[in-house]
Parts: structure tokens; C-alpha cells; sequence
């Protein structure tokens, strides 16, 4: 393998924390026990008052080559998507990776996913099952998400992922998938900080590269009180996923129709999308017909967005209280 190569096969892993330093050793040791080996981690603090500040400090004095932290100036609380432009603008690989500071992975997560991206030049995401652990309920819940997320979507190929990203995101984490810094690179900032930034990058990048499901659960997402999406459906979230849909959308139709339509398989994504935004534009204008066309039109689709609903409001629950472990640096 020749220089470019293995510069384009090296992995970013970008870390997030926020006073998580009750979290963050599990999830930096993961990192380091990775089986695949051509990988640096960095991690940026958005101003956290917990200890997680000398913890990474001291993980970077421990594994200096591998493990690089950052802070904003001043130690500012900036939110995520100012903190993942700087872990991105420290980062070389040619591949990047995301693990949020609460969760961790198994050894072969980086493995399976390279040589996915290696044998697939199509493929600009690659993304795996997961295993939600934590808070029992909130747990129960993601579990039955990911078995519904997960009907007609092949596993083990190439293939469309946009269809299923207008809807949802079946990544469900950031922590959960694998992109190509090229592509990464050309996705445009949401503007604002926003909770559903996986989400907002996966639509912009399937766009430009075919996804790969990988049905093994090498992630282990924490499930609890402080998670973006620890809590029940209410109005409020409701408004708040509206508006951020209506952003999401708006941004996709600026990419997407200013590429020549050839490009996107004869036209189907052009009307999904077009689908979308008429659907959304109906919700917000209280057209109450609306939801009734999408039952008749799309049964198994909206039936699913209401299922999601009730089961969200039933099995969310108490908090639960975890502990971290201490970090090895592992040997290359």
C-alpha cells in the first residue's frame, strides 16, 4: 500500500464532552483498544464544570501521539456544532469517525467500518446496529426503534439511504457512523446549534455517496437523563422538530436541485423530497387532511411515526447513574 493510500485510510475520531467526566474514560479506552490501529482521537471540551478537563489532560498526557484535546478560548460553552468545527479543523484523516464522550465501542468497530469505505468507493456512510443501554426504559424504547428503523434497509450492500433520511435517522447516534472527510467537508453548517446535528449531516451527505448497513452492534449508546434524546414527545419537542425539519429540508433542496437530476436515479429523490416539504407545509398551515392522506397513501410509514410516538411517551423513565473507568494507553 503506498503513502496516499494509507493516508487516506487513517481515521479521525472526533469526541464531544460536557461534563461527562463520569463517562469519558470508558469511552477514550475504547477508542485506544481499537483493533484498527491507523487512528488519532481528538476530543474537544465545550466548557465543562465537571473534571472532565483534567481527565482528557491527563489521557493526552498518557498517549500523546493518538489523543490531541481542545477547548474553546476562554473554556466557552459554544454547543455542538462550533465544537465539532474545531475537533474537524484539528483532525487529518482521511476517514472520520464520531463518539460521543457517554458512549463507547466494541474493538472491531473501526476494522469493520474501513474496510467497508475501502472495498466500496461509492460509499459515503457506513453505519452499524447498536445497543442502547442505561436507563431501562429510555433503553427499551431505542431497542424497539432500531428493529423498526431497520425494516427494508439491506444489510451488507450499497445502497440509498436519502428515502429513509427524510423521515428519520436510522443511525439514531452519532456515535454510530463512519464518513469520508471529502464529504464531510461539503456539508453546510445548520446555523445554529442543533441537537439533531447527525441527522442534519447523514441527509447533505447521502446526497453525494450511497450508505452501507452493517447489522452486527459493535456501539454501545448510553441512555440517560442529560442524552439529546432522553424524554417524552410533547409539544414543544414536536414545534422543535418541525422547525428543524423545515430547515433540514430547505437546506437538502438547495443542494440537491442545484446538481443535475440525471444524477439522482431518475428522478425519485427529487419527488420524495418535494413529498416532504409539501407534507410539512400541510402540517404547519393545520391542514387536517394532511395526516389522513399520508394514512392512505403511506399506511406503514405514518402508522410508524405514530407508533414511535406512543412508545417514546411509554417507556422513557427514571435516570440512571453510571461510573467510568480508568483509560489504558494501548500499545500500537
Amino acid at each position: 500500500m503506498d503513502k496516499e493510500n494509507r493516508l487516506d485510510s487513517s481515521v479521525s475520531v472526533l469526541m464531544l464532552s460536557y461534563n461527562y467526566g463520569r463517562f469519558v474514560s470508558r469511552a477514550v479506552q475504547s477508542v485506544l483498544d481499537q483493533t484498527y490501529r491507523n487512528f488519532e482521537l481528538i476530543v474537544v471540551d465545550d466548557g465543562s464544570r465537571d473534571d472532565s478537563w483534567e481527565r482528557l489532560l491527563g489521557y493526552q498526557s498518557a498517549c500523546p501521539d493518538r489523543i490531541h484535546v481542545f477547548s474553546h478560548s476562554g473554556h466557552a460553552h459554544l454547543g455542538i456544532v462550533e465544537s465539532l468545527q474545531l475537533a474537524f479543523s484539528k483532525s487529518k484523516g482521511g476517514l472520520i469517525a464520531f463518539l460521543d464522550a457517554d458512549d463507547y465501542w466494541q474493538e472491531s468497530n473501526l476494522t469493520e467500518k474501513v474496510a467497508v469505505l475501502g472495498r466500496h468507493p461509492e460509499v459515503g456512510i457506513v453505519y452499524s446496529g447498536y445497543r442502547p443501554f442505561g436507563d431501562l426504559p429510555g433503553s427499551i424504547y431505542w431497542r424497539f426503534y432500531e428493529a423498526l428503523a431497520r425494516r427494508g434497509v439491506p444489510a451488507r450492500v450499497p445502497f440509498d439511504l436519502l428515502p429513509s433520511l427524510l423521515r428519520r435517522n436510522p443511525a439514531a447516534t452519532f456515535s454510530n457512523f463512519m464518513t469520508r472527510r471529502d464529504l464531510l467537508r461539503t456539508v453546510p453548517l445548520p446555523g445554529k446549534t442543533e441537537k439533531n446535528y447527525d441527522w442534519w449531516i447523514l441527509g447533505h451527505i447521502s446526497l453525494a455517496g450511497l450508505a452501507y448497513f452493517i447489522p452486527e452492534k459493535p456501539v454501545f449508546w448510553r441512555i440517560h437523563r442529560a442524552s439529546a434524546c432522553y424524554g417524552p414527545v410533547t409539544r414543544i419537542s414536536l414545534g422543535r422538530l418541525f422547525f428543524f425539519l423545515k430547515r433540514y429540508y430547505e437546506s437538502l433542496s438547495l443542494t440537491f436541485f442545484g446538481a443535475e437530476d440525471q444524477k439522482r436515479g431518475n428522478g425519485k429523490n427529487a419527488r420524495r423530497l418535494k413529498r416532504a416539504i409539501s407534507f410539512l407545509e400541510s402540517v404547519r398551515n393545520r391542514r387536517r387532511y394532511a395526516l389522513g392522506k399520508e394514512l392512505v397513501l403511506r399506511p406503514f410509514e405514518a402508522v410508524k411515526f405514530l407508533g414511535y410516538i406512543f412508545l417514546r411517551n411509554l417507556f422513557f423513565g427514571k435516570r440512571a447513574e453510571f461510573t467510568g473507568l480508568k483509560p489504558v494507553c494501548a500499545e500500537a
